[in-house]
């Protein structure tokens, strides 16, 4: 059994192996379609839009704020870090 698994193992990744991957030629119309591409990638990385908060949410902070459960992970890692104190006794500054 060990070796019927350690065949489909060694023959899955033989396969990723020989996967050939074909660029677009220098010069060609998928070549220039794609350089217009990238810059225009380039460009909104360099530019990004403004936003009120600086930076755009991503999926899953819009779907917590949607979904009433922003802010929970952060209460839940209080609450762990509380319950078990995973640093040295009298690490943390003591607020003043």
């Amino acid at each position: 059994m060990k070796k019927a698994i350690g065949v489909f193992v060694f023959m899955a990744f033989m396969f990723q192996g020989l996967a050939v991957v074909e660029a677009a030629e220098r010069g060609t119309e998928e070549y220039n379609r794609l350089v217009e591409y990238k810059k225009i990638q380039r460009e909104k990385r360099m530019n990004p839009s403004p936003s009120p908060e600086g930076k755009a949410k991503g999926f899953w902070q819009k779907e917590a704020e949607r979904s009433g459960f922003a802010g929970t992970a952060a209460m839940f890692g209080n609450a762990i870090t509380g319950a078990i104190p995973l640093d040295k006794p009298n690490s943390r500054k003591q607020a003043k």
